[in-house]
């Protein structure tokens, strides 16, 4: 119950704002459509916690927060749910299940947010990777942003990872992502026409993460010689901030082999920035999860596009329970068989299906914090 309670409270910025409530939670949508009809969806909140949080209704807002569960018949209407899980494709890399579970573990890591817990790395979810080493945690109070950067000598690998918005200011940037426009244009001489979102751009340089993240892997290199592997992470506005990082100490840095895996991420920006950070990324995992509400957004219909390559976990429906695939889309980015398909003109909308990925939580849970 506590897990719950925690995701009940990751979602009070919502509520608050008005772009999320609990009333009537259990319940299915009033009016489903046929896609809709086919799906099993299960409360994943609180009742009785959520009773004081309960100022508008879900449906105002268009929003729910039901888990997704497809039904055998939504897997023959779509696409790249029928053709079955699939972890490799003859014009690409290989996905390594595995260690994208050890990345997601790591971003779950940043909501604990507790600088001297993470720093320490005595968490309960901390332990779960235990060849990780800690270098620094960066905090801006001001802008509510967190990251964290140590070393691995597994992967031989710098590692930058980056925390969701779990405050109140989680339901505000949620809000803008639905107008604001791709109107920043990325600093790199060669991409003239590549644009990234505002907000993010703002989010990565005008706060303490773009300087001191940048400085912690500076003297990462410096202690361990010969280091050219970059490996980045996020979950949510957390994963749009592990993108813009990637390309950043690509160049600034000087990495040489940037890998990046990030979690619920929305769209950073334009297709020349997709273009731009294709050819600089020498892997790259872009992971979507039933029908999360973030990875619809910014909508592709204002001048926004997704990194590739796209992993989409899909929690099936069999005879003894739930059975998660993981399906891996085209190298565009925006594979219209894969989470576009999921929702009607691929505008998802379940915030529970945004906290839980790889069946890591992504949000704080006192309890292995």
């Amino acid at each position: 119950m506590a897990g719950r309670g925690a995701r009940s409270w990751h979602l009070a910025g919502l509520i608050l704002l008005g772009l999320l409530t609990t009333t009537g939670l259990g319940a299915r949508l009033a009016k489903p459509s046929s896609m809709e009809a086919a799906l099993l969806q299960h409360p994943v909140i609180d009742r009785k916690h959520s009773q004081t949080l309960d100022n508008q209704t879900i449906s105002e807002r268009g929003l729910d927060n039901l888990a997704t569960v497809f039904s055998n018949k939504a897997a023959r209407w779509l696409p790249r749910l029928a053709g079955g899980s699939l972890t490799e494709l003859d014009d690409g890399p290989e996905l390594d299940v595995e260690k994208a579970r050890l990345m997601a573990r790591l971003t779950s890591v940043a909501y604990c947010s507790d600088t001297e817990v993470i720093q320490s790395w005595q968490c309960t979810r901390c332990k779960r990777v235990p060849t990780f080493q800690p270098h620094e945690v960066v905090f801006d109070k001001v802008w509510d942003v967190l990251a964290y950067v140590g070393y691995d000598p597994s992967w031989r690998a710098v590692v930058v990872v980056f925390r969701g918005t779990d405050s109140s200011n989680w339901g505000n940037w949620i809000n803008n992502l639905k107008t604001w426009r791709a109107n920043h244009m990325y600093p790199i001489p060669e991409a003239p026409k590549a644009l990234v979102h505002a907000g993010f751009y703002s989010l990565y340089t005008n706060s303490a993460l773009q300087a001191n993240v940048t400085r912690a892997a500076r003297e990462l290199v410096a202690a361990h010689p010969g280091t050219t592997r970059l490996h980045v992470t996020g979950h949510s506005m957390g994963g749009a901030l592990s993108a813009l990082c990637a390309l950043d100490l690509k160049f600034n840095v000087g990495f040489t082999d940037v890998r990046s895996w990030s979690f619920g991420s929305p769209r950073v920006g334009n297709w020349q920035w997709e273009q731009l950070y294709a050819a600089h990324v020498t892997e790259s995992w872009r992971f979507t999860h039933n029908r999360d509400v973030v990875p619809s957004l910014p909508p592709q219909l204002i001048g926004f596009h997704h990194v590739a390559r796209e992993a989409w976990l899909v929690d099936v429906e069999t005879v003894g329970g739930v059975d998660q695939k993981v399906l891996i889309c085209d190298a565009s980015g925006e594979d219209p068989s894969c989470h576009n398909s999921a929702c009607m003109l691929g505008m998802c909308t379940s915030v529970a299906d945004h906290l839980m990925y790889l069946e890591i939580p992504m949000y704080k849970d006192m309890m292995e914090c």
